[in-house]
């Protein structure tokens, strides 16, 4: 009994110095906000693909944002408008990271978990000439 205590906090103590905090604290996903200045419905597109209906959340895994990755945003009445999304490392995580040793900041670079996508809320202007 008194071998297998030392070797349980030994346990611990390895896990927690091998992960990371953004790899525990920012989860699988990203959100990106797409909201409207008008009630019109809007179709939202990641890199071609169809992501649904605006205005909405969109929760995606975060390996689907890419850095370059493009968001459209397409409407029947005006025109589309195209916005490139970086991924940037977060601040907090990356001060946390450092705080905790180099091995959770190695694990969270690694991982990529420490990107997160930049802007992530989006804003359709419909006030613009309407298509023809």
């Amino acid at each position: 009994m008194k071998k297998v205590i030392p070797f349980f906090i030994l346990v611990i103590a390895g896990i927690m110095l091998l992960t990371g905090c953004a790899t525990i604290l920012g989860g699988r996903s990203n959100t990106l906000i797409v909201t409207t200045s008008t009630p019109d419905s809007v179709k939202v597109y990641l890199d071609g693909e169809f992501l649904g209906n605006g205005p909405a959340k969109f929760k995606l895994a975060s390996r689907q944002i890419q850095h370059g990755s493009e968001l459209v945003i397409k409407s029947a009445e005006h025109p589309d408008e195209t916005y490139r999304i970086l991924r940037k490392p977060n601040a907090v995580y990356v001060i946390a990271d450092a705080v905790l040793g180099a091995i959770p900041l190695a694990v969270d670079y690694g991982t990529a978990q420490i990107y997160r996508p930049n802007p992530r809320k989006f804003e359709y202007n419909s006030s613009t000439d309407p298509k023809e």
